[in-house]
Order: structure tokens, then C-alpha cells, then sequence
């Protein structure tokens, strides 16, 4: 287990000492031990326990403290974010029936085995003990392992598509993730899926979430162009050619900034929009509406500043609107000239991080107030125009000579 970082262990090795006390049988699953044998980062932690998972889980929330959400239908609970800022979901062993294509499962309780055949992928359904007695020892039924030496994904079996047509997302999310090729029998099943129609039967707020998850990946472009190529655009009314329309958006998101910035649910809901604004849910209309409402007020404020403003003066004409608006009208928008001090807010102004916080004005002896917001800008300004290098010694130097004005 040299893979796993010491934060993830302790993490185990705590779980299966609860999990012994209970005189339960407790195994790491799914994306954490996939994750670890990469020797890739992850936040979170899957758990299965053979038998009743709520013993467990009420044991683990009375020793951490943290709030416990249980989903007694599933046989799963969840904790928030504890230690390392790590999330644990816990599940009882189960087995899975699909009444039709798409719909929610019935599940029943079931071993480890059982519960790891009916996964997605193979390099999801790999297991690690965590009791005392067998901690660390790796369980693997389904070649997980040679997969990912091979850099392969790998459905479970034929019908997998068919039972849970969000797999189609997640297994090409997976492969441009990790740069994973589609196994053979898997691209030919993704794309029976895909023929037979089945996606329609999965609910808009499930594909909203598959959509959002998309988007947050390192090569969203990557993962849509594929998604694109394979035939499963088209039950969104998405055609090729829009595809390679938002080529260059996706560009523009990666230069901003991305995954610093950090996307969240309305990112993914304005990409719904620019790809196919009639297929929304209702969440997702509501915040797409939001968008396409403030868009034109954001266009006007920074008309009004003319053609070449400075650039404090166009942070501050954009900083009532959300940051998913400003990437809304900088992708659409046809104007170069607006299109330009767009992107100049977002790889100039957004991009400086200070070194001088709220904290080193109090020290100052400033009393909090709004003055603290335009001495900040004023700093940030200077740093993203070269009137000052960035680093903490010279924002603190330039912010005194303000405050001395």
C-alpha cells in the first residue's frame, strides 16, 4: 500500500478498527483504491461493509463528529468533509436489479464479491480490506488491476449501458482523464446503448449532474468531442458542428484559470444552455434564466465604460455579476471589442493573487469598511499593470503609500 497517502491510511486504519469492533468486515471500493494505485490525490472515500452499514457509520459520526446523512432505500450514509478535508461515503454490500433502462435500482444486500461484479468499470471494482486481521490485502475479481496496466476501460458486461446510461458520460470521462483507451467489447456496447435509444429514459436532474461533473474535468472539450464522435450528443440535439463551435470556449475557460476557479453547478448549467437551451430541467432553467438575464446588463455596464478603460474601472463595472456570467457573454459574445476587455479582466485582473489581506490593513490601524475594498483593488490593480511587482513586500510598501495619501 506505498501508494496511498499517509492522510488516506490513518483514514483506513481508523474505519477498520470501528469496523472490528462492530464485528463487521470493511473494505476501501471504487474511485479511492483506483485513485491510490494511480498515485493521484483523491478527497473521497468509498466504504463497503458486508451486512448493516448503520452501526458503522453512527460509530464513525460519534468519533469525528461530523454530521451523519443516512439513505436507508440505498443502504448507504454519508459524512462531510473530516479530516483532510476527505469525504465518506459508507454502503452496505449489495447486489443490483434494474427494472428498465435507466431507472433507479432495487438492491439487496450481498458479499463483497456480488457487490464489486456489479460496478461500472473494472478499475472501479477493486477492493481493499480494512480490518486488522487482513489490512491492506488488495481484492480484485474483475482484472481491475491489469486493466489499469493496460490503461484500459472496461464495462462489467454487456448490458451495463443499457441498466445505467450515465455510465456512457462516465466512462469517457474516465478514459480522457486518465488517458485510458475503450476496451474493444466496451466501445461496441457504449455504442449499442447509444443506438437503442436508452438515455432518454434517464431523468434531466441525473444528466444535470453528469453534465456538471463533465465540466469539471482537467479536458471537458476532450471528453465532449468524444462523447460527440460516439453518437451520444444527438438525444441532446447536439450536432457535431456546434461541438466544434465550443472549441474555442472551453479554451478561453482553461486560459482563465479552470480548476483554480473552481466550476460549479451554474457552469455546467450555461454549457447545457449553449449546447441545447430546450433540454433543461427545472434547476437548471432557473439558472440558466439568471444568466441569460444579467448577460446584457453585464455588456451594457462595460459599454459605458468606453473603449480602452483602465482597468481598475472594469473590475469594478464587473464585480456585481457572477463569475459563470462573464465567461457566459466572453464565449458568446460576437464582439471582438468586448470579447477583448473581457478576457483582459480575466487574465489580468483575476489572475493576481495578493499577498496583503483585510488583516494587514487592521493592522494599519484602519477601521473595517469599504475603504478596504478599494485599497485592495487599488494594490491589485498595480500588480496586474506592473506598476508594482507582486510579492508581499512590495503590496505591503505600495499599500502603505496609500493609506499615507
Amino acid at each position: 500500500m506505498q501508494a496511498v497517502s499517509p492522510n488516506l491510511l490513518d483514514v483506513w486504519r481508523k474505519v477498520g478498527e470501528l469496523a472490528d469492533r462492530q464485528k463487521q468486515k470493511a473494505y476501501a471500493v471504487g474511485g479511492c483504491v483506483r485513485d491510490s494505485l494511480l498515485g493521484v490525490r483523491t478527497r473521497d472515500v468509498d466504504i463497503v461493509v458486508e451486512g448493516e452499514v448503520f452501526p458503522l457509520a453512527k460509530a464513525l459520526e460519534k468519533q469525528w463528529g461530523n454530521p451523519l446523512i443516512m439513505h436507508k432505500r440505498f443502504g448507504t450514509a454519508s459524512l462531510g468533509a473530516f479530516e483532510n478535508r476527505l469525504r465518506l461515503d459508507i454502503a452496505m454490500a449489495r447486489t443490483e436489479h434494474y427494472s428498465s433502462p435507466g431507472a433507479l435500482p432495487m438492491v439487496h444486500s450481498s458479499d463483497l464479491p456480488e457487490d464489486l461484479v456489479r460496478r461500472d468499470i473494472s478499475i472501479n471494482a477493486i477492493a481493499v480490506s480494512l480490518n486488522k486481521s487482513t489490512f491492506g490485502r488488495i481484492i480484485d475479481p474483475c482484472g481491475g488491476l491489469n486493466d489499469l496496466k493496460s490503461r484500459t476501460i472496461r464495462a462489467m458486461h454487456e448490458r451495463s449501458f443499457h441498466d445505467d446510461p450515465t455510465r456512457i458520460f462516465r466512462a469517457v470521462r474516465y478514459g480522457f482523464r486518465y488517458g485510458f483507451d475503450l476496451e474493444f467489447n466496451t466501445r461496441r456496447w457504449l455504442r449499442e446503448a447509444i443506438r437503442s435509444s436508452v438515455m432518454r429514459a434517464v431523468s434531466d436532474d441525473r444528466w444535470d449532474r453528469e453534465w456538471t461533473l463533465l465540466v469539471e474535468e482537467e479536458s471537458p472539450y476532450g471528453v465532449i468531442r468524444e462523447l460527440s464522435r460516439l453518437g451520444a450528443l444527438e438525444e441532446f440535439g447536439v450536432s457535431p458542428e456546434t461541438v466544434k463551435k465550443s472549441r474555442r470556449a472551453f479554451y478561453v475557460l482553461s486560459c482563465a484559470g479552470g480548476k483554480k476557479w473552481g466550476y460549479n453547478y451554474l457552469s455546467a448549467a450555461w454549457w447545457l444552455a449553449c449546447l441545447n437551451p430546450q433540454r433543461l430541467s427545472r434547476r437548471t432553467e432557473a439558472a440558466v434564466a439568471r444568466l441569460v438575464h444579467e448577460a446584457p446588463l453585464l455588456k451594457n455596464a462595460v459599454a459605458r465604460l468606453g473603449r480602452n478603460p483602465m482597468l481598475g474601472d472594469l473590475a469594478g463595472a464587473l464585480k456585481p455579476f457572477e463569475w459563470e456570467t462573464v465567461h457566459y457573454v466572453l464565449n458568446l459574445e460576437e464582439n471582438s471589442a468586448l470579447r477583448k476587455l473581457l478576457e483582459r479582466y480575466v487574465n489580468e485582473w483575476c489572475a493576481v493573487n495578493l499577498w496583503v489581506t483585510g488583516d494587514d490593513l487592521r493592522r494599519f490601524g484602519l477601521p473595517p469598511g469599504p475603504r478596504y475594498r478599494k485599497l485592495l483593488d487599488a494594490v491589485r490593480e498595480a500588480v496586474a499593470t506592473g506598476t508594482i511587482a507582486s510579492g508581499r513586500v512590495f503590496e505591503l510598501r505600495y499599500l502603505k503609500s496609500l493609506i499615507a495619501l
